[in-house]
């Protein structure tokens, strides 16, 4: 068979590194693999440390359609806009390589973490990350070098052009986006499409932290010498259109001169290079602040700057390809929020008074916001970029002219589209199916999702990048420079980010506790804008799938983790503000402690499976074994029911640890579903490559939570090799009887399959249509009440037409089905079903066995609930039934409906006093009843019941 020449070179290496290897075409990925290795391992300049340990799962080989130029190689910016990336080892290179030349090959060679690949880099945010746990800060600037991935400039200029208006309020706007998005990269980039005027005013205390882009210290410091000597808010209204009328002179003449330069480039893009050149555009500003000192403080001269502005629109209308363009000159204002804290030190004009009864004091961002309405018409936009939403309802004209309020036309709404997935990986060349688990277990992997921050940061490292971006992430995530101080810090925002996080908490959005709380996090703690309302409602806003913001907080969880402190996550939600409290959505409150209770398996059963290896921070991104996944959730003594039990569909009556021995679970976070497919496993071969679970919407009825399962994990992600564990959370009222059913998941049609319109994606063998799959009810309202009824009733409860009086049936509903009779049809899939009830370690072998976690998990599943609430605050020892009869709401019991005869308004748990509390494990069949009957079969002594239930 004939040989296949391959030229070789490590990425980052230069062209003298070039080297050969001679490969049998009939050879698959993983035998190139080994014969590249061995080439690289024969040659002196490898023989440092860290290439001794190689082996060939390190090496990421992409073919590259063409030789290596020169100017491709020695560049970590390297761009190779066309490749075949070969991961699948047992593929055959013939089938690979059988459509190209085979005169030479070329293939490049990214290793491990010593090379990330083919420019896996795309877009960051330099000018807000600080060199928080990361040694090298080299890679911000060099994150501007590479390509720009994607198209939010275009679209950012295109909204920009769709709202500009001749309005007084309609030629200025902001960007408001948290850390790590690009939007400084963004409007520079946008730069080359139309003529723009760049500023920086970072402080430059925070430019030492080593930021990126740097600032124009000129300008900072002169608009702190306007904030200073203005006399009020017209005073420094009057400073900016001085400031205004010199700079689009001097911005005139560089148009002039590079106009003159013969170039055949557009004016937009000679611009923005001209202006990207430090000494250029430091001259430039140097310039105009040396000609604005250099004049008397002056009085209000708008006309001047108009002027000059006219000037400078007749020397740009030639240059556009389209005169009817609503936006010929952009000028943003990189960190912006430096405007906000310049205070008007003699501002003594009579701004409105706020609700709170104070008089907000001008600053200098509502002089440039006041002075730019004078250039309303001019086709001339200002654009400000900060993290801080305050800029969309701080000052312009409605705040100086109240009484003309409601006259006024609508702000601009801020803008939020920023990049996201947009990593060449998925722009490009996209996720598929039939990925392999080691391949999505790798760092690198994890980068590729959510803002451009991580790919751009692990680009730029060398060295152990997972542990520096890893320390990085956590930084920007709490802010905090020790994850220890997170108890101590008198802000509690960190510890709503970091459940925020991993929970997607949900909140009230008509309370403005809300709008304080998403409005920090947006600012400091990395949570995304998603958009803002112009009617002036708080910002949609949310933490969204980023596998390295969720690891991060993964690990602030274990490294808080203590003797003293055994469940964080539940301490970090009690402690809480009392403002994040109010604002959290308290119908959500049973789906969190069950997440929360969730990932703590998750967390206990990936360090189980990493006992032996040794880890700073465990490999969150792993996953672990679903057998083990169940042993960490489940308390110890119903290991063996769990695992041992089988199908209650009457379809494939292997055990659970049969069904499920090869499977493999991967949730490091939680995102929201909002429709159909969210409960799917279609959905749960994308939800497992990013490694996250997924919160059913309303469209999914009786699923709460979804986690996908790979069935089994030597074989690739696909949808036919997937399932999931339906989780149903339960968290009833004292008054409500406990009932439910397992959840079906083919009537979900979670499956495809004949009815099913979505069908599969790819051909289904028979194993794939007989997927088992695992319904999972937590039940953690109060605990099972074990009620002594009298005998009669016990004695009444094995005849089918009897019914017990002592409690009446509060509803009827498809969840209170009677047991399955074995005469119906059986559904295709085997449903594994668990019922939990309780919510401490006697059913849940994950939560720690001590007091204070019981009563944190107790107080926890009360925060925010209105009637809770009051009765939990109301005086120790005062009978509550005296303020259930002032009616502050209405519930069941003879507490509310003592003045009425009815039998079912006024039954009440009260009534009965010999209780006891259980907390039990039920499985299989057992389900498909509910709780009341369970508990009369328990009580009446049926053997098969009385093995399974614990009483404590």
């Amino acid at each position: 068979m004939a040989s296949i020449r391959l030229n070789c070179l490590v990425h980052g290496d230069d062209r003298s590194g070039i080297f050969t290897v001679h490969v049998s075409r009939g050879i698959n990925v993983y035998n190139l693999k080994v014969a590249i290795l061995s080439a690289i391992l024969s040659q002196p300049r490898f023989s440092q440390p860290r290439f001794l340990h190689l082996d060939y799962d390190d090496l990421d080989l992409r073919l590259v359609p063409g030789p290596f130029q020169i100017n491709d190689v020695g560049r970590k910016d390297l761009y190779i806009d066309d490749y075949v990336k070969l991961s699948n080892d047992l593929e055959k290179i013939s089938s690979i390589f059988e459509d190209i030349s085979s005169d030479c090959l070329h293939i490049l060679i990214g290793i491990g973490r010593v090379s990330t690949g083919v420019n896996e880099s795309s877009i960051n945010d330099p000018n807000e990350s600080e060199d928080a746990g990361v040694s090298n800060t080299n890679w911000m600037s060099m994150a501007w070098e590479t390509r720009y991935y994607g198209e939010h400039h275009i679209n950012l200029l295109t909204n920009i052009r769709k709202s500009i208006g001749y309005g007084p309020d309609e030629n200025t706007s902001a960007i408001i986006q948290s850390s790590g998005f690009g939007k400084s990269r963004t409007v520079d980039e946008m730069a080359k499409l139309v003529a723009t005027i760049p500023m920086n005013i970072r402080d430059t205390r925070d430019n030492e932290q080593g930021a990126y882009p740097h600032p124009d210290e000129d300008l900072t410091k002169l608009f702190k010498l306007i904030a200073s000597k203005a006399r009020n808010l017209d005073s420094a209204v009057g400073a900016f259109h001085k400031f205004f009328a010199i700079l689009f002179r001097e911005f005139s003449n560089k148009v002039d001169a590079l106009l003159r330069s013969g170039s055949n480039q557009s004016l937009p893009v000679l611009l923005r290079d001209d202006l990207a050149k430090a000494n250029s555009r430091s001259l430039l500003y140097k310039t105009v602040c040396e000609q604005y000192s250099s004049g008397a403080f002056p009085a209000p001269q708008s006309h001047n700057s108009l002027t000059e502005l006219g000037n400078l629109m007749r020397k740009l209308q030639p240059t556009m390809d389209n005169k009817e363009d609503t936006v010929w000159l952009i000028l943003y204002v990189d960190e912006a929020h430096t405007l906000t804290e310049l205070k008007i030190a003699k501002d003594t004009d009579t701004k409105p008074v706020s609700d709170t009864g104070t008089k907000p004091v001008s600053t200098l961002y509502d002089a440039m916001v006041k002075a730019a309405t004078t250039y309303c018409d001019c086709k001339f936009f200002i654009l400000f970029l900060s993290t801080s939403s305050r800029l969309r309802r701080l000052a312009g004209p409605r705040d100086v002219a109240r009484s003309a309020r409601q006259f006024m036309p609508e702000l601009v709404a801020p803008f939020t589209e920023m990049p996201f997935d947009c990593h060449p990986e998925l722009q490009n060349h996209k996720i598929r199916p039939n990925l392999p688990l080691k391949d999505i277990q790798k760092h690198d992997f994890i980068t590729y999702f959510g803002r451009p921050l991580w790919a751009s940061a692990f680009l730029g490292h060398n060295g152990d990048r997972e542990t520096e971006i890893r320390k990085f992430a956590i930084t920007k995530l709490t802010g905090l420079s020790q994850v220890s101080d997170i108890f101590r810090s008198t802000n509690l925002m960190p510890r709503l980010a970091v459940l925020d996080t991993l929970l997607n908490l949900e909140y009230s959005p008509a309370k403005i506790q809300t709008r304080k709380l998403v409005d920090s996090m947006v600012a400091h703690h990395m949570r995304t804008a998603f958009s803002v309302p112009t009617n002036g409602m708080p910002m949609f806003s949310g933490y969204p799938s980023e596998p390295v913001l969720a690891e991060a907080a993964l690990d602030t969880i274990q490294m808080t983790t203590s003797a003293s402190c055994p469940e964080p996550m539940a301490r970090l939600y009690n402690e809480l503000s009392d403002d994040a409290k109010e604002a959290l959505d308290v119908r959500q409150q049973g789906e969190n402690v069950a997440k929360i209770i969730l990932l703590r398996a998750y967390m206990a059963a990936v360090r189980a499976e990493s006992a032996n290896e040794q880890h700073e921070s465990y490999p969150w991104r792993n996953g672990c074994s679903l057998i083990t996944f169940l042993k960490q959730l489940t308390a110890t003594a119903y290991h063996s029911t769990v695992l041992e039990s089988r199908p209650d569909t009457k379809v494939d009556r292997q055990c659970l640890r049969e069904a499920f021995k090869n499977a493999w679970v991967r949730f490091t976070h939680f995102a929201r579903g909002t429709d159909d497919a969210a409960v799917t496993t279609s959905m749960a071969w994308v939800a497992f490559v990013r490694g996250m679970a997924v919160i059913g919407g309303p469209a999914q009825g009786s699923v709460d939570l979804h986690i996908p399962v790979l069935l089994h994990k030597d074989k690739p992600i696909m949808e036919s090799n997937m399932s999931g564990i339906l989780v149903q959370v339960k968290l009833p009222r004292a008054w409500s009887p406990q009932s439910t059913v397992a959840i079906d998941a083919d009537k979900l049609l979670y499956f495809p399959g004949p009815k099913n319109p979505r069908g599969s994606v790819e051909p289904l063998d028979e194993a794939s249509k007989r997927r088992p799959y695992i319904s999972l009810v937590m039940a953690l309202g109060r605990p099972v009440k074990v009620r002594r009824p009298p005998s009669l009733v016990v004695q009444t409860t094995d005849k089918p037409e009897a019914k017990p009086t002592s409690k009446p049936n509060l509803s009827r509903t498809e969840s209170n089905a009677a047991p399955s009779t074995g005469k119906e049809k059986h559904p295709a899939h085997p449903r594994y079903s668990l019922f939990f009830y309780g919510r401490s370690h006697r059913v849940y072998g994950c939560i720690p066995e001590d007091q204070s976690t019981q009563d944190a998990y107790n107080a926890l599943l009360n925060i925010g609930a209105s009637p809770s609430s009051m009765f939990n605050a109301h005086p120790k020892g005062r009978d509550q039934k005296y303020v259930y009869q002032m009616k502050p709401f209405w519930t069941i019991g003879k507490s509310c409906f003592y003045w009425v005869e009815d039998e079912f308004l006024n039954h009440s748990e009260a009534q009965d006093e010999s209780d006891e509390f259980l907390e039990a494990l039920f499985v299989g069949d057992n389900t498909s009843m509910d709780v009341d009957s369970i508990l009369m079969r328990w009580m009446s002594g049926t053997p098969s019941f009385k093995r399974r239930l614990r009483v404590w």
